[in-house]
């Protein structure tokens, strides 16, 4: 598993003591979809080579609640048992909320490298001589030799037609919407 940190955590209540930090920082990384980890303490000392006789101590301060937390939720504990009938196995209390964050800026992330290949096909297909869609009635009369009045000429023709069937568009979506007056 792995777990994206946001900066935040330098800023929090718990950042004055770097090795409990960076020991939360492990649980992140070692918590399912769920942010629960389904561990004994020995077994997290292991993965996370952190010294065994501080587990407890660190674990005791992420159940504790922390006035000085900005998530009121559970009194500002970090960390609840999964099952109050063992000793061990924790879920990391708002978990589940900084996943969500993750997910919606990885989209995002996504997305805007998706936007950006497509602008640069966009661009390597001018760089290739073949024209965008809307080009090719100019590139035709370029190719055929037609000088630059003539492009202007085209150019101003198409922004007319492209005005006069908005017009058309705009009428037709206003008569549409008075359907008494059609009638008449």
């Amino acid at each position: 598993m792995y777990a994206k940190i946001f900066t935040q955590i330098f800023y929090s209540s718990i950042a004055d003591d770097y090795e409990l930090r960076h020991f939360f920082e492990d649980l992140l990384k070692l918590a399912d979809p769920d942010g629960n980890v389904d561990m004994t303490m020995n077994a997290i000392s292991a993965v996370t080579r952190c010294p065994g006789d501080r587990v407890p101590e660190w674990i005791g301060k992420l159940m504790s609640p922390d006035t000085g937390s900005r998530s009121p939720e559970l009194d500002g504990r970090r960390l609840v048992l999964m099952d109050e009938r063992r000793a061990w196995g924790w879920r990391i209390v708002n978990y589940k909320h900084y996943r969500a964050i993750q997910d919606e800026e990885s989209r995002r992330a996504y997305n805007r490298a998706a936007q950006q290949r497509h602008r640069e096909k966009l661009v390597s297909i001018r760089r290739n001589g073949r024209p965008l869609p809307g080009e090719k009635r100019f590139v035709k009369a370029g190719d055929s030799g037609a000088g630059e009045a003539e492009l202007s000429r085209m150019t101003e023709q198409s922004v007319a037609e492209s005005l006069e069937c908005r017009k058309e568009q705009r009428e037709q979506r206003e008569q549409s919407e008075r359907p008494e007056e059609a009638g008449r």
